[in-house]
């Protein structure tokens, strides 16, 4: 048999292009939680997450249900991903650090 409460938050958790890629092309965004993730974007807000396969079928099954939340949650994570992670935002942060304008 397999157990699927997984607690997905002991495996090494780090930020991927994914987090940044999906949102900004529009779409609904579920990933596991991290910490990392939770500084990026509002959960629930702007993006969803799950710790553990019931709680991810469980919010497969809530946002299929729920089409508005879902639709309203994927546009406030596109509008976040375009207005803050974009390549050219990443590089802006990176030279105003270094002293670069």
């Amino acid at each position: 048999m397999v157990d699927f409460n997984i607690d997905f938050n002991k495996a090494p958790k780090g930020i991927k292009g994914t987090d940044f890629e999906a949102p900004m092309s529009g779409a609904f965004y579920l990933t596991e939680y991290s910490d990392e993730i939770a500084q990026l974007y509002k959960i629930g807000k702007e993006i969803e997450t799950y710790r553990n396969v019931p709680e991810l079928v469980d919010k497969i099954k809530y946002y299929l249900e729920n089409p508005i939340e879902a639709e309203s949650i994927r546009k406030a994570g596109r509008q976040r991903a375009l207005r803050d992670y974009t390549w050219e935002k990443g590089f802006e942060k990176v030279f105003n650090e270094m002293g670069i304008s």
